[in-house]
């Protein structure tokens, strides 16, 4: 089984599962991740050629840019991070809603089983998008 991969389709996929709640999506080098300001959203941190190190969620609590500091803090993933996918949400979402948006865009980057350690939340009720 090959590592996942982001491409540049998964752009607009994203955009289109998180629906309303969309603000901005941009893609960042690891030395500008100071440059984020978005209080809740998803990122994806990218290593070589697009491979998916990690994906995760912010919701407000010092915003993205402070859980990318923390993942930036583990040698490991600071290492294999080159840049970093950023889907700004709106900042007054839900728990529930984003953790439905997290959830639907594990699947759609096929990344269920393929990150150690992480489990990801269920898609319901928005995995509409069909990769």
């Amino acid at each position: 089984m090959s590592d996942p991969t982001f491409r540049p389709h998964h752009q607009r996929w994203l955009k289109e599962l998180a629906g309303a709640q969309f603000a901005d999506l941009q893609v960042v080098a690891k030395a500008e991740i100071d440059k984020v300001s978005a209080l809740a959203g998803i990122y994806v941190l990218l290593g070589r050629d697009g491979r998916v190190v990690h994906m995760g969620k912010a919701l407000r609590n010092g915003g993205v840019k402070a859980r990318l500091v923390d993942h930036m803090a583990i040698p490991e993933r600071n290492d294999a991070t080159e840049q970093v996918v950023v889907m700004s949400l709106d900042p007054l979402i839900q728990l529930p809603e984003i953790l439905a948006i997290e959830g639907g865009a594990a699947d759609l980057l096929r990344l269920r089983g393929r990150i150690t350690g992480k489990r990801w939340p269920s898609a319901s009720p928005r995995a509409s998008c069909n990769p």
